[in-house]
């Protein structure tokens, strides 16, 4: 299975430990940052199996690499698990 060597099966470790903590299993993806660029590429697995994939990319930005991490974190959940997040 190709996934398992493009993307972080385990977001527990690394950069993305501390988001989508609710999709653990279901989301795979990789960072990239560098100042003042963000990106979030990766896939999600729905319960029907479906494969979705993403790619974010954010550039120029001067907010902290956390907040803008959270901000990606919050698109992906709400437009794909439908759910908002504070």
């Amino acid at each position: 299975d190709w996934s398992s060597d493009v993307c972080s099966s385990d977001l527990g470790e690394g950069t993305l430990k501390e988001y989508f903590l609710a999709q653990r299993g279901k989301i795979f993806a990789k960072t990239g940052t560098l100042s003042g660029h963000a990106a979030l590429s990766g896939f999600i697995v729905k319960e029907n199996g479906k494969r979705f994939l993403f790619s974010i990319l954010i550039n120029h930005h001067n907010a902290p690499a956390k907040a803008v991490r959270k901000a990606m974190e919050r698109f992906i959940v709400a437009t794909f698990f439908n759910k908002e997040l504070p």
